[in-house]
């Protein structure tokens, strides 16, 4: 939640009055800021409230921040 209250400037006491989407279950703080949406799936995927579908380790954030980045490198450059 910590990337949240970074991200939206919220005081962690307002992150969590958040609310979560009835259907998807997803917290709605991306209406809050402006953010790639691959990105917010990232940090959806780290927040997500039923634990089996959340990144099970660290190491698979990171497979996903890498590749996010490259395909951000990869957009910008003029071949």
């Amino acid at each position: 939640m910590t990337i949240i209250e970074a991200l939206t400037g919220l005081h962690p006491y307002n992150v969590s009055q958040l609310v979560r989407d009835p259907a998807s279950g997803k917290l709605n703080w991306q209406e809050l800021v402006q953010v790639d949406p691959r990105f917010g799936e990232i940090i959806d995927k780290m927040i997500c409230e039923d634990h089996h579908q959340r990144y099970q380790s660290a190491s698979q954030v990171l497979k996903d921040l890498k590749d996010y980045e490259y395909s951000q490198l990869g957009s910008t450059l003029q071949i």
